[in-house]
């Protein structure tokens, strides 16, 4: 068989039989190493978690290969060991996803990136649905699961497991996904404010008892690179030219809507953050009475409460125009894979149909078009939702919007974000 080329075709070689030419070798790196940064004030119960860290010298701070470990302590609440008979689980994404209600990050005194007390579900679904199946199953002890002899996750077993669990993993928070290294002379402040008990822990019955936890140990593992000198040395002096340094984002941005009891249908027309088009959204509908937290059922139990269409318009224009008058929602599931990268190639998450249907029907739609950077864009996002059956309690709509944005650091070190965290 052959294969005639076009006119616009580029020759190449492949890299089999390529054997003059020297791969590609990054020089900016020397060494690299974790320095572990501790709590400015000590720990106490349901108060923030208070990080403070900057770099120095050569050495730049990569977060996206840093860790938070931590050491908590599960107990009832008459302070006796939880028990098999006891019925009591950790949450369905992992305790390490849902211990914090909040997540807030400072650079020179100015905050840029807070979850407004959303903080768990954009790192539920960051979980659920950016990380691969089999981190996830490799991992996932990590994350507060426990692997039983079949290899299967069970969030149970891992309350059994000890009365002290010991977790380490990279927090699923924005500020955590960077791309490129924080250099030095900023001073970095994170606080994470842990959630309620009953935010972080089931009930698998109504007799079971109520859980609490105490973090007893908490450290921010900090991966610090040391840069060759010459080139510490050029963004020093492009800095001191006048030349802003820009950091990229990934952020997350998540806020949550009420559809009262008894709606047939709900219209939003102000799905933007500040004004700004997300790249992508994250759409989610959970019990409002689980959302506030409840012992007996899980705020991460996402649902699609009948919904029978879903349309999405863009300054008016409609890009998402779906009906679902046979309860069917392939199409749905399948979009929202493919928006999240689903090239079955490529991409796995563990996240089957018939799971999504049942544990976590997290709706992702592409708004930008693009799977690249892509503009920050002003404009109108509208969303109406129709129920086949009216809703039987008060539902929350979570939405988490992708946008990718950048920190401004000019010499003096005042930090700018042209979207508010």
């Amino acid at each position: 068989m052959s294969f005639l080329p076009t006119e616009d075709s580029v020759p190449s070689v492949s890299s089999a039989i390529s054997y003059f030419q020297s791969p590609n070798v990054d020089v900016s790196v020397k060494s690299a190493y974790f320095d572990p940064i501790y709590p400015v004030v000590p720990l106490s119960d349901g108060s923030p978690i208070h990080f403070r860290f900057s770099s120095n010298e050569n050495y730049y701070s990569d977060m996206r290969n840093s860790i938070l470990e931590l050491k908590v302590k599960v107990f009832k609440s008459d302070g006796n060991p939880v028990t098999d008979s006891d019925n009591v689980s950790y949450d369905d994404g992992g305790i390490m996803n849902t211990l914090f209600q909040n997540i807030q990050v400072f650079v020179n005194d100015t905050l840029v990136s807070s979850g407004n007390s959303l903080s768990a579900y954009t790192s539920f679904a960051s979980y659920t649905l950016l990380t691969p199946n089999s981190t996830k199953k490799s991992r996932g002890s990590n994350y507060g699961f426990y692997t039983k002899e079949d290899g299967t996750l069970d969030p149970k077993l891992a309350v059994l497991a000890t009365e002290t669990l010991h977790l380490a993993a990279r927090p699923s928070h924005d500020f955590f996904q960077l791309n490129q290294f924080i250099p030095p002379g900023l001073k970095i402040d994170i606080k994470f404010s842990p959630s309620l008990p009953r935010f972080v822990f089931r009930k698998l019955e109504k007799a079971a008892p109520d859980v609490k936890l105490t973090i007893s140990e908490a450290v921010l593992h900090i991966r610090k690179v040391k840069i060759v000198s010459s080139l510490a040395l050029a963004v020093e002096k492009i800095k001191a030219s006048g030349s802003n340094l820009k950091i990229m984002i990934p952020k997350l941005m998540p806020t949550a809507r009420i559809i009262p009891t008894g709606s047939l249908s709900f219209a939003e027309s102000s799905l933007t953050t500040y004004g700004h088009l997300p790249s992508k959204v994250i759409l989610g509908l959970v019990k409002t009475s689980n959302q506030l937290g409840s012992y007996e059922s899980s705020p991460f139990k996402f649902e699609l409460f009948h919904l029978s269409s879903l349309h999405l318009k863009v300054n008016g224009q409609p890009i998402y125009s779906l009906n679902f008058s046979d309860q069917s929602y392939r199409l749905l599931y399948e979009m929202s894979m493919r928006t999240l990268g689903g090239d079955e190639t490529t991409f796995e998450n563990g996240l089957s149909y018939d799971k999504w249907i049942r544990d976590s029907s997290l709706i992702c739609l592409d708004i930008s078009g693009t799977p690249d950077l892509s503009l920050i864009k002003d404009g109108t996002l509208r969303l109406d939702l129709t129920f086949s059956q009216a809703t039987d309690a008060s539902v929350s709509l979570i939405i988490i919007g992708f946008q990718e944005t950048f920190l401004e650091i000019d010499k003096s070190g005042a930090v700018f974000l042209p979207i508010a965290p």
